[in-house]
């Protein structure tokens, strides 16, 4: 028979067809064929074709004779042969491929190699002239691929994996192209069946109807026989009839005998039971759940195993809803009663009506759980326990369970998958029974829940291999574009979007562009896995072996108890006991809300269970108390009690069991809790009240991003993530490199690049061991603060591979450490930055950049004595340059503060600032901000901005910075170092993150290079042929805060549909979001209203939402070279000439207010009345000018409801006039003092009174008491209230969407474009 429905179906090297001679109307298009089957191919490689209706030249091919031909009616062959001219033994099929491996070992660099596919059959050309054999005696590596593959393993195995895939995709190019519009066959030739000729022709297609039943046994997770014979009534895309009527299934035949892993697992799919207690008449009204947890219990402790999943799943929970026989379930990390899923369950299905019941195993984990039970008492639940040896009351679930360990064994067993991928394989199959009515039913759960059928088009097997297109563009035509990996399911709801391991990560991805190949043709038979050995045995016709012995993996297993192993222990309790702890001091596991032993006091009752104090600490520290006097315990209150009514009944012995486990790491426990106390799905995506955007460790993740789309940053240190940033535009980065997400010493030491990376290592500890940065390897002092040193692996931008040292000072690593040290240290705020550049340009200075060369290590070593662990990179650099092997239980003493220490930026920030004040130099920093200083060096005046050991210096004179510079590296400069450790970088080009332009006329800062790197990255960088190129649309259309609101909320982040969803809009969400936040809060506000609104949809993003933001990637995709520009008071011809926006002012409008300095703070805000529809919350919008461009401005949403309009502009003015006051300080301090109040610009009357003239309003007298302390600013001076017009006030657009020539006017105005 043929799959013709399932044109991926690549399956076996099959040589020997058997079909059914049925009339089966395939479509169809080409039958090729050539005149004289005795030349094989021409001399011009071309062939005459015959079509269906004329002949035209075609693809080169190879002809073949098709056994099995003279089996067809000869009247129909002589026809067709009279038709077509040519003779029917000369059909035949093929296709063509080609590709490139990469050869190493000679001058070529790579080999071309040409696949021809025939029938079945495959034949590889190599493309290396002379391509003589193996045993040729002239052979080499230049002239023979036999003798290159010999030489070059990795050549070798890149040719055969090319082979095999593009063999398949050449398979698949032929069959669609023979099998494609059968309505232009002419009316004589339908009765001919064309379809056994592609059958012979394309014979992987074939395969037998014995062997295809097998196969969908095995997609359908190995169900009985009767599950599999009418799943398609109930599930479209199951095969169903053949064109005769008859169904294709047509006999019962025993799939279950023809299945040896079913016979190994077990598998059967369990009903309910006879004396079944649903009474439930309508969905989720009754309910049965139950736990489960993976792994091999035993009392055995060598026996004894916990199954973990991929990502630390422990167990499952599944939930059996008695009207529908739907089975919901969940994997969690956590063995604990999954409280946070439940409630999500719950919150979503619990239906309001009478009657609701809920089954629990009353000997099991749940009914025990106070927590659970009052859980679906809030819900309305009755409980009802099951009696003691009564599974049959809890029969729905109970049954599940078995139904489902049988099923996620087989299709581990089947797939020859480890256990570890059971959560995949349990998700799998639940979307599988959900499909399938159990033996009373009509309708699956499926289709009484949604009213259709589930649609299994496509459906595969679960652990088949999976060919994955990965995004991006393919970086060379003739390189294959295809990853390896293991299908581990679909996403919910729909067969396009699939779950998929890469065996080359050891990463889960989601793919929608991926081919299926169910036979594992790169595999060679031995290695296959048992669903494939059997379909190619029932395929061939040939028996199963009498002992079957074909499952190479660990055989899954389940248990009930969520310890794989627990002690039952007595206690005898003596008569002089006093404690009613009986010497156990217990705690409560914040992970699984358990009770476990603490400690155990010694010479208490506790200590003697065993034969020694000692013995009995080893075995129940740490272990979980399970029960006492058999009754089961979970909390410390619980175990208390129970202690406490054996002290009062003077017990003279106590039953106790306990669950010694596995004590997870920190790595491990922050995953479990946040798997734990992930909130809810069905939640209220709100964020909190005040609604403004930082730029925080997830935003800089998001920004990491930039650079590796798929990989995880959730526990990537920070240095790590910098890193990353440094090396978005290096093209130097090799494609192993590239593979591996970030880097780590143990991945880059599998690469061909390791001696790179290793002389980067050496290079960083000889410039260490230079600057006497540790002392000699010592003993351990007793109590010493103890570090690990952390590496850190970059590519710089010209290629050179970068090792960097620190040590690992986190909380986590050293706690005591950050108990007694003091970890401040100071960075540079974006507002400061900007005044430092708009004081620069308004004193006609010219900005140089300067480098401090490790500058931790010149400063003094920890105040709290710290010593370093000898690792493999310092053991190993020691002993290749002093030729000694250390002793790795030796410590290095650090003698100058390391990077990663808490204390280290505190120290450097001292050591520098006492550089920095010395007399010769006379820097003064302020004291709101300890990054930016001014001063006088020989009569000059000089700005100085330091961003840890970046050096920005604003002078008139280069000679000026170069001096400043020069004494700085000197003072720095330690006794053995040759060179002063400082690098004079020249005129400023870039500084913290942000393009510098220094032109003739103006400073200006933009993010130019950082937007085309993001739009680089998401394949933006060219616009759409449909965008017009003069399009002027603001980054939020006029009617977007509508949409926004009413717009349904998308599916909750983390879910299957979330990811879906980002997988078909091609980007992520919060990525981008961060990505675009970042240019915001450096250069850009006139993005910053819609990026902070877009930012409260993040949780839960819909498809407008994803639209919106793309919108604004466009809009700075157009406008990517607009910046803040400070202007200078003179020009200055030696500097290049800058780029003027020659922008004109409506002369209909109000005059716009002048200063009457470019030193003079300029304020302007504004406020949006109630625009927050969630909570009607208003908008404020502020920006302060200095010398014609914003240094400080802010779109955020406001923490209270305004009730009027006049209270939220009051609102708004307050938080500005906050702003004006830190800023004010700051100038005052850097001898920039404002000698007039600042004036704040804003377009309400009625605040303006209420601040200026203190005018109570009945619109004000419920506002609180301490923002009236504006009134008191304003009568000290500090800031002075000014009306401006609503339609020249540059605030507006940070507080709502406006169109094009509003947003222009308002942006560019407070950008500096109006003034130069």
């Amino acid at each position: 028979m043929l799959a013709a429905e399932d044109p991926d179906l690549v399956a076996w090297n099959i040589n020997a067809v058997d079909f059914q001679p049925l009339d089966l109307q395939l479509p169809f298009d080409d039958v090729y064929a050539i005149d004289d089957p005795s030349d094989p191919l021409p001399a011009d490689d071309t062939l005459r074709t015959v079509h269906w209706t004329s002949s035209e030249p075609h693809a080169p091919v190879l002809p073949t004779d098709l056994d099995g031909f003279d089996d067809l009616p000869r009247a129909q062959m002589d026809d067709a042969a009279q038709y077509s001219g040519v003779s029917h033994q000369h059909f035949y099929a093929a296709g063509t491929w080609t590709a490139t491996a990469h050869h190493k070992l000679t001058s070529l660099k790579n080999v071309v190699l040409h696949g021809i596919v025939r029938c079945c059959q495959k034949l590889t050309l190599p493309l290396i002239r002379p391509s003589l054999s193996a045993d040729d005696p002239l052979a080499t590596a230049e002239n023979s691929l036999a003798v290159a593959m010999q030489c070059d393993p990795a050549l070798a195995a890149e040719c055969d994996d090319l082979e095999r895939s593009l063999t398949i995709d050449a398979r698949n190019a032929l069959y669609r192209t023979l099998a494609a519009n059968l309505d232009k066959k002419p009316p004589a030739f339908r009765d001919f069946p064309f379809h056994q000729y592609i059958s012979h022709a394309t014979s992987v297609m074939a395969i037998r109807a014995t062997a295809e039943r097998l196969l969908w046994h095995q997609r359908l997770g190995h169900p009985s026989d009767h599950y599999l014979y009418h799943a398609q009534e109930h599930i479209t895309g199951v095969p169903r009839f053949c064109h005769t009527g008859v169904p294709r299934f047509c006999h019962f035949d025993p799939i279950l005998e023809l299945c040896p892993t079913c016979i190994r697992a077990n598998q059967t799919k369990e009903s309910a039971g006879a004396h079944s207690t649903r009474t439930a008449s309508q969905p989720f009204q009754g309910l049965s759940i139950d736990f489960s947890f993976a792994g091999v219990r035993s009392k055995d402790v060598e026996r004894k195993k916990d199954f973990t999943g991929l990502n630390g799943e422990t167990c499952w929970i599944l939930v059996t809803d008695h009207f529908t026989r739907a089975v919901f379930g969940d994997t969690p990390v956590s063995k604990a009663s999954h409280i946070e899923w439940l409630l999500s369950f719950l919150s979503q299905y619990s239906p309001q009506c009478q009657g609701k019941y809920v089954y629990l195993d009353q000997g099991g984990e749940l009914f025990a759980n106070p927590a659970v039970r009052t859980l679906f008492e809030q819900f309305g639940y009755a409980i009802r326990p099951t009696g003691a040896d009564a599974s049959n009351q809890n029969g729905p679930v109970e049954r599940a369970h078995l139904t489902v360990a049988n099923a996620l064994r087989a299709m581990l067993l089947g797939a020859g998958l480890d256990p570890r991928f059971w959560p995949y394989a349990f998700h799998h199959f639940l979307r599988i029974t959900n499909a399938t009515p159990s033996r009373d039913q009509v309708k699956s759960p499926f289709e009484i829940l949604r009213g259709e059928k589930e649609d299994f088009t496509g459906f595969r097997t679960f652990g088949c291999r999976v060919w994955v297109r990965p995004p991006g563009r393919r970086r060379s035509k003739l390189l294959p574009n295809a990853r390896k990996g293991i299908f581990l399911g679909f996403l919910p709801n729909t067969t396009t979007n699939i779950l998929w391991y890469d065996v080359d990560t050891g990463q889960v991805k989601i793919a929608k562009h991926a081919r299926f190949d169910e036979g594992l043709n790169d595999l060679p038979f031995g290695a296959l896995p048992p669903n494939v050995q059997h379909l190619q045995r029932v395929q061939s016709g040939e028996p199963f072996p009498a002992e079957v012995d074909d499952a190479a993996v660990e055989v899954f297993t389940a248990f009930v108890n969520p310890f794989s192993h627990t002690l039952l222990e007595s206690l005898t309790i003596p008569a002089s006991n006093r404690s009613p702890t009986f010497g156990f001091d217990l705690l409560t596991d914040e992970l699984n809300n358990r009770v476990f032993v603490a400690k155990i006091r010694p010479g208490s009752p506790a200590s003697r269970i065993r034969s020694s104090p000692k013995a009995t600490n080893i075995a129940l520290r740490g272990a979980y108390l399970v029960a006492i006097n058999d009754v089961l315990v979970f909390t410390k209150e619980q175990a208390l009690l129970e202690f406490r009514k054996a002290f009062d009944s003077n017990s003279p012995s106590l039953s106790l069991t306990f669950a010694p486990e596995k004590r997870l790491t920190m790595a491990e426990l922050r995953r479990a809790l946040a798997d734990h106390r992930e909130p809810s799905l069905f939640t209220d995506p709100a964020l909190p009240d005040e609604e403004t955007p930082v730029l925080t460790l997830d935003a800089i993740r998001s920004i990491c991003s930039l650079r590796f789309l798929e990989s995880d940053f959730s526990s990537v240190p920070v240095e790590d993530l910098a890193a990353t940033i440094h090396a978005v535009t290096s093209t130097a980065i090799t494609p192993a490199e590239q593979a591996l997400g970030f880097f780590t010493r143990r991945k880059l030491q599998r690469l061909s690049t390791w001696p790179d990376w290793q002389r980067g290592e050496f290079k960083q500890l000889d410039r260490m061991n230079d600057l006497g940065m540790f002392g000699a390897p010592v003993v351990a002092p007793p109590g010493a603060i103890i570090l690990r040193l952390h590496w850190q692996y970059q590519i710089k931008r010209s290629g050179e591979r970068r090792s960097r040292s620190c040590c690992d000072g986190s909380l986590r690593a050293a706690p005591l450490l950050h108990q007694v040290a003091s970890t401040y240290s100071s960075c540079v705020e974006q507002p400061i930055q900007r005044m430092f550049f708009a004081l620069a340009a308004a004193h006609d200075m010219r900005v140089y950049g300067g480098d401090a060369t490790d500058a931790f290590a010149h400063s003094p070593p920890p105040e709290t004595p710290t010593f370093i662990m000898i690792d493999d990179a310092y053991a190993e650099w020691y002993k290749a340059r002093f030729g000694i092997t250390l002793d790795r239980n030796m410590v290095l003493p650090v003698l100058h503060a390391l990077q990663g220490h808490p204390e280290s930026g505190r120290l450097w920030e001292t050591y520098i600032n006492k550089i920095l004040s010395l007399p010769e130099l006379s820097f003064k920093t302020t004291t709101h901000d300890r990054t930016i200083y001014s001063g006088v060096f020989e009569g000059e005046p000089i700005l100085l901005l330091r961003q840890v050991d970046d050096f920005a210096l604003a002078c008139r004179r280069e000679s000026t910075a170069k001096a400043v510079y020069d004494f700085i590296g000197t003072a720095l400069q330690q006794p053995n170092e040759a060179q002063p450790p400082f690098t004079y970088l020249g005129l400023l080009s870039d500084y913290n993150g942000v393009d510098v332009h220094q032109t003739a006329d103006y400073i200006e800062l933009t993010s130019a290079g950082y937007i085309d790197r993001l739009l680089r990255s998401h394949g933006w960088d060219t616009p759409s042929p449909h965008e017009s190129s003069d399009d002027r649309s603001a980054p939020l259309p006029v009617d977007a805060v509508d949409r926004l609101y009413q717009s349904p909320a998308g599916p909750s982040e983390g879910s299957p549909e979330h990811a879906a969803l980002c997988d078909s809009q091609g980007f992520s969400y919060r990525t981008l979001l961060g990505e675009l936040l970042y240019a915001y809060i450096t250069c850009r506000p006139d993005i910053g209203y819609a990026v902070v609104t877009l930012s409260k949809f993040a949780s839960a993003p819909h498809a407008y939402h994803y639209n919106c933001l793309k919108g604004v990637a466009r809009y700075l995709r157009r406008t990517k070279h607009w910046g803040i520009r400070f202007a200078r008071r003179t020009h200055d011809p030696s500097l290049p000439p800058g780029t003027p926006h020659n922008l004109s002012l409506d002369p209909s409008l109000p005059a716009f207010p002048s200063t009457h300095s470019p030193l003079q703070l300029t304020g302007y805000v504004d406020a949006a009345h109630a625009n927050d529809l969630r909570n009607r919350r208003s908008t404020t919008g502020y920006a302060f000018v200095l010398n014609g461009g914003a240094i400080a401005y802010r779109s955020k949403t406001q923490t209270v409801t305004a009730t009027s309009s006049t209270e939220a502009e009051f609102i708004a003015a307050v938080s500005a006039a906050k702003t004006a006051k830190y800023l004010r300080a700051v100038l005052h301090e850097l001898s920039f003092p404002q000698l007039s109040p600042t004036p704040i610009h804003i377009d309400n009357v009625s605040a303006i009174q209420i601040i200026n003239a203190r005018k109570p309003t009945e619109r004000s007298r419920h506002i609180d008491i301490q923002a009236f302390a504006i009134q008191d600013w304003k009568d000290n001076g500090d800031i002075l209230m000014h009306h401006i017009p609503g339609v020249i006030n540059p605030s507006d657009s940070l507080t709502k969407p406006t169109g094009w020539v509003l947003h222009s006017r308002h942006c560019r105005r407070i950008m500096g474009h109006y003034y130069c």
